[in-house]
């Protein structure tokens, strides 16, 4: 009788542990699902420079907080070259560097944000413009990257922070399951936003660590990306980075594309985007991307004839259109590059000032 009271005391003991344990665990994600949403509405309130990191997170939040906010927006739209891989936080990119030249008042009175996200697609840049239309759009800059003319059009890791379901074949259960991760993904932000949250308790800022390496790491030798990534002084320039053959290969292959014309793919895309643009009753300005010139020469990366062509057949295609193409190119020197089309911060800088000083003086269209 004793031994069998000691049993179900034990026993006893064991579920209300239990039972503490689990309480003890919602608990503890309650108390962190409501610092992320606290923490995450703070800082999608106070600048919208760049997604909060390159995976998407945050993006429900900064869409639900733009759409609240009556001013008028100055969108960007574009891949890497635009987040700023190479740069030190949100201050580091084009679009901020856009923002500070503005006078005072007028910055006031607009809000930039930055939708550039590393490898993302033409077709992507559309669906974000797409599904940012009720922000009141005034103005949506494409940093056409002359790399995207030729990326697939989806990308299965920000598609689904988007809502876009990509067809592919699934069993039942695989189909159950996306819906489950869909569901936990949009309305969950806790789940939506791990990577971040994750950033956060390491104390390790959301737009710096692996979205840094990620940029260099497939064009500079791998010894130069780990010291960046680790904050081993300033990103290097490019003059200064021994570079691999596997790298040269493919910036050689990204700039040498066939002849552009109105039945690639890439092209009907960059005509959708702008009419998804003006459907919201923004301008669209299309930037040709700075490239470095002395890089591509000193490796003979290039062939300037008929990279030149595409980009007049592009400039023609836009303004048909009715659209605005501003060529970038040389807009700053070499010496602010990391690589064949990326900048440093200070060369973000410096294009966003010479974009901001344009749009201000520009008869037709201005913030």
């Amino acid at each position: 009788m004793l031994q069998f009271e000691a049993v179900n005391q034990s026993e006893s003991r064991f579920m209300r542990r239990a039972i503490f344990a689990v309480v003890s665990l919602v608990a503890l994600l309650a108390l962190a699902q409501a610092w992320l949403d606290h923490s995450l509405r703070e800082r999608v309130g106070r600048q919208d420079f760049r997604f909060l990191v390159h995976s998407l997170a945050g993006y429900p939040e900064l869409k639900a907080n733009l759409v609240r906010d009556t001013r008028p927006k100055v969108l960007f739209v574009g891949d890497s070259a635009l987040q700023g891989g190479a740069t030190e936080g949100d201050r580091g990119t084009i679009p901020y560097g856009y923002h500070l030249a503005l006078p005072a008042a007028t910055r006031d009175q607009v809000r930039v944000v930055n939708a550039g996200l590393a490898g993302s697609s033409l077709d992507l840049n559309r669906r974000v413009v797409e599904d940012l239309s009720a922000a009141k759009l005034q103005t949506v800059f494409l940093l056409l990257n002359y790399v995207a003319l030729q990326r697939p059009l989806w990308n299965k890791a920000y598609a689904g922070r988007l809502g876009l379901a990509i067809p592919e074949n699934k069993t039942a259960a695989q189909r159950v399951e996306a819906r489950l991760q869909g569901f936990l993904d949009q309305h969950v932000s806790l789940i939506r936003n791990r990577g971040w949250l994750v950033g956060s308790l390491w104390g390790t800022p959301p737009d710096r660590g692996v979205a840094r390496f990620f940029y260099v790491a497939s064009l500079v030798g791998w010894r130069d990306a780990a010291a960046r990534d680790l904050g081993i002084g300033p990103p290097r320039r490019w003059s200064d980075t021994a570079w691999n053959e596997d790298a040269l290969r493919r910036v050689r292959a990204a700039f040498n594309l066939p002849k552009m014309g109105p039945q690639r793919e890439a092209v009907r895309t960059l005509d959708a985007l702008g009419r998804t643009a003006r459907a919201a009753g923004a301008e669209f300005i299309v930037i040709n991307a700075p490239v470095n010139r002395a890089m591509l020469d000193r490796y003979a990366l290039w062939d300037a004839a008929g990279y030149a062509d595409n980009v007049r057949f592009v400039r023609r295609r836009i303004e048909a259109s009715g659209g605005v193409f501003l060529d970038g190119r040389d807009w700053v020197g070499s010496e602010v590059f990391v690589d064949s089309h990326h900048l440093c911060a200070e060369g973000n800088r410096l294009f966003g000032e010479k974009l901001a000083a344009w749009h201000l003086t520009s008869p037709e269209t201005g913030p």
